[in-house]
This record gives structure tokens, sequence and C-alpha cells, in this order.
């Protein structure tokens, strides 16, 4: 009896593995060497193929190839994490019905009742492949010395415009006419002083900093006389 109990749960023990098993589908693919990743070779240990986000991985053999094993029917993505290399992502849609059976010709030596080509279970998925679409570069090239674009920086025009400033200042203060040069150092001078006296808070150095005009100043007036009358005492 013992014998017998052992027997049969070994036997519902197969029998569930070949349940869990129906439906279950292989996924195959490899990657297809290109000019941007020649060979195994190119790529780093570390690769992964990638199912689902990280439901699976799967390691890439010297060939290119990779399979999932026993996956459920459902859709799912696949992606190659490659630190060097960029590759598409897929997506794959495994079937839970069986392929259709191949026609075969009835034969006399089959019994009544069997049939001659059973549906055999799903097969393996081979129709995925990758190929590199971009490879990656972690290395900056050195800028090489760049005239015009060195005279197109802002900081550097500003730099040239103040040093010829420097130099063009006195000569042009040398061709202008004297009586000018001091007006203008006149007008520059009231108008420090109004900065100066709106930065401590006075009112009177706005005042006059918004009066102020480029407009020569007007010539001061005489000092008028009351005229004589015409008719005065006469003198006796």
């Amino acid at each position: 009896m013992r014998c017998f109990s052992v027997g049969k749960t070994i036997s519902s023990a197969l029998m569930m593995l070949q349940l869990v098993g129906v439906g279950a589908t292989d996924i195959q693919g490899s990657i297809q060497w290109n000019d941007l990743c020649p060979g195994i070779e190119d790529l780093r240990h570390h690769t992964r193929v990638v199912l689902d986000g990280g439901l699976r991985k799967a390691m890439v053999a010297h060939d290119g190839g990779f399979i999932f094993r026993d996956i459920d029917p459902g859709t799912y993505t696949i992606d190659v994490n490659a630190p060097d290399h960029i590759f598409p992502q897929l997506r794959v849609d495994v079937s839970s019905q069986p392929p259709p059976p191949a026609p075969t010709s009835p034969s006399s030596e089959a019994p009544d009742g069997e049939p001659l080509s059973p549906a055999p279970p799903p097969g393996p998925i081979s129709e995925v492949q990758f190929q590199a679409t971009y490879r990656k570069s972690y290395e900056m090239p050195k800028a090489s010395f760049d005239l015009i674009g060195m005279f197109t920086n802002p900081m550097m025009l500003m730099m040239l415009f103040t040093g010829l400033m420097m130099f063009a200042m006195p000569m042009l203060k040398d061709s202008l006419d004297p009586e000018l040069i001091k007006e203008v150092e006149e007008k520059q001078g009231r108008m420090f002083a109004a900065q100066n006296r709106i930065q401590e808070g006075g009112v009177a150095g706005l005042s006059s900093l918004l009066n102020m005009s480029d407009s020569p100043s007007a010539p001061p007036k005489q000092p008028t006389t009351p005229a004589r009358k015409a008719g005065g005492k006469k003198r006796r």
C-alpha cells in the first residue's frame, strides 16, 4: 500500500508539471552584427537582454543569440542594455494557441479514434532580431584654437572696445575745441555732483539732473538803471 501511494504521488506531480508547461513558449532571438557593433568583442561583459523591464534577463552568446524559456502567453517588450550601444525596443506577442498542424495522409496502421497529427506544443519564437542603431562616445574632443570664434566672443569684444577707447580718447580731445572740452567737463562735473546728491537722498540733485539740458547757458543779464525823468527841479 505504501509503494502504491508513493507511485501515485509521483504520477500526480508529473501530471502537474505537464499542466504547468502547457502554453509556455521560449522566446529566442539574436543580435545581428553591423558596422556599429561588429562582434561580441564590442559588447561589454555585463550586457544583458531584458524582458519586460526586468521580468527576465538573458546573457548574449558569442554568436549574438539569447533565449527566454517558459514564457507565459502575453505581450512583452525586449530591450538590450548595453553601455556602449543603443538598440531599438521590440515588442513580442506570445500566443496561447499552438500553430496549426501540418496536413498528413491517413494511414491504415493508425487505430480507430486516434488523431493522425496531434497539436504540437507552442514552439520557440525565433524572429526577434536586434541591430545597433548608435554607438555611444564618452570622450569629449579637444577644442582647437579658433581665431574667428575668439573675436566673436562678447567679452573679447568689450575688452577690444575698451582698449580702443583708451587710445582714441586723447587723440579725440586734442582735435576738439578747448572751450567745448571745458564745457563738456563742466557738465560732467555737475552731473556727477547731482548723482552724488541723489545717492545721499537729496531732492535738489534730482531736480538739477532733470532740468539739465544740452543747450548753452544764457548770457548773464546786465543790471538796468532807472531812467531819469525829463522834467526836473530847476535851480533858482
